[in-house]
Order: structure tokens, then sequence, then C-alpha cells
């Protein structure tokens, strides 16, 4: 209807729509466009910083395959509780990638250390998921909970945000716990490169450094450390405010 009235009006005569639903549909469309784009992109960067690290297919593989699925579940869980997609829940997909991938690269971690140690695949499991478990529930925990704080904000979107990011950090940590050890059971134990990955690398000389350089200059690192905190304070105070 617009293309025919603007047929029929003076060349320097335009037809503009806007308003509410106009300024909605477009901020849903450009929200849809953003996930398309951020969730394969974030997806790919951490496929290829796992197998940078690990050189191993499956510490790559069964990682993503987990925070996929919890992702999946999330996102049904939004559908089935009829929560659109607005601007600020577009980004929970890669929230909950990122912060649902840390939880299974510990376990794989330390599934990794455990085999190196025991040479058993099932006993390596069961001590992983049982030192691990506690301690990953405890940092999906506090960040669910850091989310749900946003339950206490006056705006409704905030509210929706933090419930569903809080509940889609505990469903990844569920997951994680339960779907970890069944693949880890059903796939190849790790190869001899995948187990010695730590030693010698770079990873491991630098942070050989670090804890040497902790233990014998405490004071001189906590001299550095108050530096790069009053210089953060100050980025903090002159931080502008910006607006629409």
């Amino acid at each position: 209807r617009v293309k025919v009235w603007r047929k029929n009006l003076p060349k320097d005569v335009d037809v503009v729509v806007t308003g509410v639903p106009i300024v909605e549909y477009t901020y849903h469309r450009l929200s849809l466009g953003e996930t398309s784009t951020l969730l394969p992109f974030a997806s790919l960067i951490i496929v290829i910083l796992l197998w940078w690290l690990y050189r191993w297919f499956w510490a790559m593989a069964v990682p993503i395959i987990v925070v996929h699925i919890a992702l999946i579940w999330s996102m049904g869980l939004m559908q089935a509780t009829r929560e659109p997609i607005n601007l600020l829940n577009n980004v929970m997909p890669v929230i909950i990638l990122v912060v649902g991938i840390a939880d299974a690269v510990h376990y794989i971690a330390r599934y990794l250390q455990e085999y190196r140690r025991l040479g058993d695949k099932r006993e390596a499991i069961a001590i992983t998921m049982k030192s691990m478990g506690w301690a990953c529930f405890l940092t999906s925990a506090t960040t669910a909970v850091g989310f749900g704080s946003l339950l206490f904000a006056t705006i409704p979107t905030i509210r929706s945000f933090g419930l569903y990011v809080s509940l889609s950090v505990l469903i990844a940590y569920v997951l994680s716990l339960i779907l970890i050890p069944i693949f880890l059971s059903v796939i190849p134990p790790p190869s001899e490169r995948a187990l010695n990955v730590y030693t010698g690398g770079f990873l491991d000389r630098f942070m050989r450094w670090v804890a040497r350089a902790t233990l014998s200059r405490p004071k001189y690192m906590l001299w550095v450390m108050c530096f790069f905190i009053l210089f953060g304070l100050f980025g903090v105070v002159g931080t502008p405010v910006g607006g629409f």
C-alpha cells in the first residue's frame, strides 16, 4: 500500500511508516538477525579454542554437543511459556553458550588428568564427576543467583531476562552432570597426545611461571594488582553514560 501511495505522490514527497508496531517489528527482525550471526560465530570460536587446547576431537565435540542441547532446552522453555524474543533476551543463546561450556570444559580437563593418572576410564569418570560435580554446582548456582537478582528490577523485560537466563544456567549444569559421563563412557579413551597436551606446552610453562612469581614475590604481585585496580577505578569514573 505504501508503494502505491509513493507512485501517486510528487517526486519530492515521500511516505515514512512509523509508530510502536513498526519499531517493535524492526527490533524483532534485527534481534533474530543478530542471534543467527553471533551464535554460529561464538560456537566456531569455542570449537577452535577447544581443539587448540586439547588436540582431541571428543574434548571438543562433547562440550559443544552438551551445551547446544542445553541451548535447545532453554529456548524451548521460552517457547513453552510464550516468552517472545526481544532486544534484551536475544543475546541469551550466546550467554548460555559461554556460561554452559565452562562446566563441560572443567569435567573434560579433570577427566584427562584422572585417566592419565589411573589408566582406567570408568574409575576416571567416577572420580571426575564426584570431585567436580559439587564445584561446578557452586559456580552455576552463583551465576544463576546473580542473574536471578534481576528479578527485583522494575522493568518487566529485565525481570524476564534474569529469570530465563538463571534457569538456563541451571539447565546447562544438570545436562552436563548427566550427559558428560554418558558420553565419556561410550567414546574411545583419550590418546597419548591428548593426555600430554599440558606437559611442556606454552600454557604449562606460563602457569608455572605465574605460580613461581606469585609464590616468590607475593607483595610485589599485590602491588601490581592494586595498580590495575586503581587504573580500573579511573576508567569507571570516566565512563560516559550513553542514551538513545
